[in-house]
């Protein structure tokens, strides 16, 4: 990177090289090269470069991957819908999917996606079963989890948009991280 930086004249940044030790060891390097100008010249005269070692760093990206995409795995041969939803911050609230599996989103007749809390319902057509009544927000399981309840309804009905309407049991719980 940093021949190149000084041969072209342009920055070379978060280049990610493989170096071996004379033991034979691989370490991951981080390579930001730029070049050095003296006032008024366009090429440069020199350069300067900075190696950061991410060997560490970069295998445990690489193990939170395979572990994530274990889990979907895990998530996507269930015989039910599963979806993990980050906790609002924002205004209005909006729920933030983390994770959903392939039954998730076959219930839904649709792909997963940020939603407004208080519009869960008209989203993702969900019916108080029997009824035209929209399922109220405020007792969908999956808004009563984000406050921190566990809940569970046997009566929510989903109108999805190919015309089918799915009879379903929903469960809600949250999940705490360490802090809480």
């Amino acid at each position: 990177p940093l021949s190149l930086a000084v041969r072209t004249g342009q920055a070379q940044r978060n280049v990610i090289h493989g170096v071996h030790k004379p033991d034979g060891e691989l370490r991951w390097i981080l390579v930001n090269a730029e070049p050095l100008f003296q006032p008024g010249e366009t090429l440069p005269y020199a350069g300067v470069a900075t190696f950061t070692d991410i060997t560490e760093s970069r295998a445990a990206t690489q193990q939170i991957e395979e572990h994530r995409r274990t889990l979907q795995t895990v998530l996507d041969h269930l015989p039910a819908g599963v979806q993990v939803f980050a906790a609002p911050d924002a205004r209005p609230p909006t729920a933030i999917p983390l994770l959903a599996n392939q039954q998730a989103q076959e219930l839904l007749g649709q792909e997963i996606s940020h939603a407004d809390i208080e519009a869960l319902n008209t989203r993702y057509g969900a019916f108080i079963y029997g009824t035209d009544t929209f399922y109220p927000p405020e007792k969908m399981p999956l808004v009563r989890a984000l406050k921190g309840e566990n809940s569970m309804v046997e009566d929510m009905e989903l109108r999805r948009l190919d015309g089918s309407k799915i009879l379903l049991q929903v469960i809600g719980a949250p999940i705490f991280d360490e802090k809480q």
